[in-house]
């Protein structure tokens, strides 16, 4: 999660830098600041890139017969989490079929379980859910995020599965919320969750494991903490 934030904010970065520089150039030119032709056509290419960069690069990927998209549930429900979010909801599949939790990565939402849902609705009951700040779940009250808060939401959702015993699946951050709840909460596990499932996350913190952690750990306090978080909320 760290490198990939990372990478996204520098291209981000990048792109401004783009942009900046097209229109910079075409207003030199214009004035005569700059005369050469090639100044005119490195100008409008970084302009045209910039608008329209993205489907340029997609049409050299073939789409497929079934493409992912934003596919919501119609079973919804509106929670109140207990960091104070406004949680979204949403059930599919059999009512009295075995239960299963899907709780998705930082900066996605449920939809991200488009192809899951596909598979399992028809022989599980699926529960999806979009954390804190993300698809249609409110930010907490005081703006505030730790993985304990987000165990804690987590177990408002569970309460929501009903009776039936429930199996969690943990996508990145979910994974560490999967295992905060258990730590904080092992009753829970003793009588209501029957399993859990965990795809690409860590048990420990993800500077370790992740990938150029050594360089991550370097740049995490002058540049990851303060991008991630308030001047509030970062402590050193």
């Amino acid at each position: 999660m760290p490198l990939p934030f990372l990478l996204g904010t520098l291209a981000s970065i990048a792109s401004i830098a783009l942009l900046g520089g097209g229109i910079y150039i075409l207003w030199a030119w214009t004035t005569g600041v700059l005369i050469a032709t090639s100044w005119l056509v490195s100008g409008i290419a970084m302009l045209v890139w910039s608008a329209f960069g993205r489907q340029i690069v997609l049409a050299f990927y073939p789409r497929g017969k079934d493409e992912p998209h934003a596919e919501r549930g119609a079973e919804i429900r509106t929670i109140t989490g207990a960091s104070g979010s406004t949680l979204h909801l949403e059930f599919d599949g059999p009512a009295d079929k075995p239960v299963i939790l899907l709780t998705h990565g930082w900066a996605l939402d449920s939809t991200a379980w488009y192809y899951v849902r596909k598979a399992l609705a028809r022989d599980y009951r699926l529960v999806l859910w979009d954390l804190p700040g993300l698809g249609r779940s409110s930010q907490p009250a005081d703006k505030q995020y730790s993985v304990e808060r987000l165990a804690e939401d987590l177990r408002t959702v569970i309460a929501e599965t009903g009776e039936r015993p429930v199996t969690l699946v943990g996508h990145s951050i979910g994974g560490f919320m999967m295992l905060t709840l258990a730590r904080k909460h092992p009753d829970l596990f003793r009588n209501k969750v029957n399993g859990m499932v965990f795809m690409d996350t860590t048990h420990t913190w993800p500077l370790k494991t992740v990938m150029a952690g050594g360089l991550l750990r370097l740049l995490r306090w002058p540049v990851i903490e303060p991008c991630c978080c308030s001047p509030s909320s970062c402590r050193r």
